[in-house]
């Protein structure tokens, strides 16, 4: 994933999404996760979600 590393099995992507989802409107996550999503697909890591995420992650893991 990011410079060869993978995050494990048990990482709390749930609580990553529902973190980074706390700014959005209750009636538009479903669109804001399929922007993200379709985003990150098409860009990787040049996709302007990607350091949200890998940011996220890392303060969830106690590394940001």
């Amino acid at each position: 994933m990011l410079a060869g590393i993978s995050p494990s099995q048990n990482a709390p992507f749930p609580t990553i999404i529902r973190n980074l989802l706390d700014e959005v409107e209750a009636t538009e996550r479903l669109s804001f996760l399929s922007n993200m999503y379709n985003s990150l697909v098409e860009n990787g890591i040049q996709s302007p979600f990607f350091d949200q995420i890998v940011q996220a992650f890392l303060t969830m893991m106690g590394g940001g």
